[in-house]
């Protein structure tokens, strides 16, 4: 008879903006499975310890004993696979989990290194895979630009920190990405319900992969993506490095220092930065949406209990989920949710949310349990924009179980950096 775990352990990790999560499965007697959701940053603790990420590594060995059974990368923005980076010397986080020795890496069909094109996945993947490099092109350029304008003064301040995380977040990682690659005996690249391949390895654990749909899988997101989305970002990535390589050459002139504009032509320089910000915010708002959608949404299953973990994705991506009846019947039960994109709204649908049937008030048995990995001014700077949007934090500390990586204080001194959840089975 296959053993069925008696408890799970969610270890929640305070990596500032960021995710990363650490599953214990505990089964009858010493057997313990270890599945790692996600490792990334772009804001880290403010008084966090030196090479923190590092440190965090360190203690997710600690936790499992040395062997992580699956590693989940949901999808490649640098705030879910930063901490994945390696580095010569052997120290870096990415280094730290290799070493782990995984026996799955579980990733997006998106992330597939050969994007192979065939009937059950999509007639568009090898074109979705460019498209992908076009938009870490486009989100370099982009980070380079807000950078400089450090000096140049060029857009306000709340749009120069917007573009700056936006495309920071959207770069390609590549260290990360190659580390995920090369560590672990397998590989998985799923999609919309396929098989994840963790029946041996997580005994009496079923897991549904119920995100991201192929764009075969969904005729909507295949045209636009076949219609718009290589050529657009191709376009645009070739227009921004071509800007910036003029911006960043040598003056036609050394040595010479600009005249400050006169006043009758400030109204006009402050229009044109106007018009220059309006055109590339929703360039980078929809590319982050965008790798946002290629997000894995898993759905773990275990002695009648279900934890959700739905990395990033958005309305695009759960859409296609939550039109197939046995899946709204699948989350109508579900026990742990892993709060989607930090808190965003629309990570959240409405659809979703209304469908969990054991949100209610502190005295419903069973209630709900919502964790949430976040920081506060790091997304947004408006009631509109911001992330975690409070009008979401207001109804998860109302009708569940909540729990923050907010919560964790870091200081210097810190030895433990996370938090724990228990749940109990059967």
């Amino acid at each position: 008879m296959t053993d069925t775990p008696r408890s799970a352990t969610l270890f929640t990790f305070n990596v500032g903006f960021g995710d990363c999560f650490l599953l214990r499965f505990q089964y009858p007697g010493s057997m313990r499975r270890h599945v790692l959701v996600d490792f990334g940053s772009t804001r880290q603790p403010e008084s966090r310890p030196s090479n923190y990420l590092s440190r965090v590594a360190a203690q997710i060995k600690d936790l499992c004993g040395g062997k992580l059974d699956v590693v989940v990368a949901t999808h490649r923005h640098k705030d879910h696979i930063y901490g994945f980076r390696t580095n010569k010397k052997g120290d870096a986080p990415g280094n730290i989990i290799s070493s782990c020795n995984p026996t799955l890496v579980l990733q997006s069909w998106t992330e597939h290194p050969d994007a192979p094109t065939d009937a059950t996945a999509s007639p568009h993947q090898r074109a979705f895979a460019k498209a992908l490099v076009n938009m870490n092109t486009f989100s370099k350029a982009i980070y380079r630009l807000a950078k400089a304008d450090e000096k140049r003064q060029m857009f306000d301040s709340n749009t120069r920190q917007a573009l700056s995380f936006l495309g920071e977040n959207n770069i390609s990682n590549k260290s990360a990405v190659k580390n995920l690659m090369s560590m672990g005996a397998n590989h998985r690249y799923v999609c919309f319900g396929q098989d994840a391949g963790t029946s041996d390895i997580l005994p009496g654990v079923g897991v549904d992969v119920l995100g991201p749909p192929t764009l075969a899988q969904n005729d909507k997101i295949a045209k636009q993506r076949s219609r718009h989305e290589e050529e657009y970002w191709h376009l645009h990535a070739a227009a921004a490095v071509a800007g910036l390589t003029a911006e960043d050459s040598d003056a036609l002139f050394p040595g010479t220092v600009a005249a400050e504009l006169p006043p009758w032509a400030r109204w006009g320089r402050t229009r044109l930065r106007n018009i220059r910000s309006g055109m590339l915010m929703p360039i980078v708002r929809r590319l982050d949406k965008q790798m946002n959608n290629t997000s894995l949404i898993l759905l773990f299953s275990v002695g009648g209990k279900s934890l959700l973990f739905p990395g990033d994705a958005q309305w695009e991506n759960w859409s296609h989920a939550l039109d197939q009846p046995d899946v709204r019947d699948k989350l109508k039960t579900v026990d742990l949710y892993k709060v989607g994109h930090h808190g965003s709204l629309n990570a959240t649908p409405k659809t979703l949310w209304e469908l969990f049937e054991n949100r209610g008030p502190a005295t419903k048995p069973d209630r709900l349990t919502s964790v949430m990995s976040t920081k506060h001014g790091v997304r947004g700077h408006s009631k509109k924009t911001a992330v975690p949007r409070a009008t979401l934090v207001e109804a998860l500390k109302s009708d569940t179980n909540y729990e923050s990586s907010e919560k964790i204080k870091i200081k210097r001194a810190s030895t433990e950096f996370y938090s724990k959840v228990e749940l109990s089975f059967g």
